[in-house]
């Protein structure tokens, strides 16, 4: 990636001030554990969740996993930011 856009990818990833997860399909042949850990440590408060027997389309592949992470990520990270 050449370095300016790289820059802006650093400034964008540390403006983001909403709460982040990243859900990774553990079998993904298109996003690696360190690049998603990378990117996890780059988001401030961003959180990483691990789906076994799922590949780069985790809703496809294991919609239940999927659904239940999302769903308690909301409950946890999202829902008390709301009252």
């Amino acid at each position: 990636m050449p370095n300016r856009l790289s820059g802006l990818l650093d400034v964008a990833m540390n403006n983001i001030h909403v709460p982040t997860l990243l859900v990774r399909g553990l079998l993904s042949d298109v996003v690696t554990q360190a690049g998603a850990e990378e990117l996890v440590a780059a988001i401030p408060g961003a959180t990483m969740v691990g789906v076994e027997g799922a590949a780069h389309m985790i809703a496809g592949d294991q919609n239940d996993a999927f659904s239940d992470a999302v769903v308690e990520f909301l409950a946890e990270r999202v829902r008390p930011t709301l009252t």
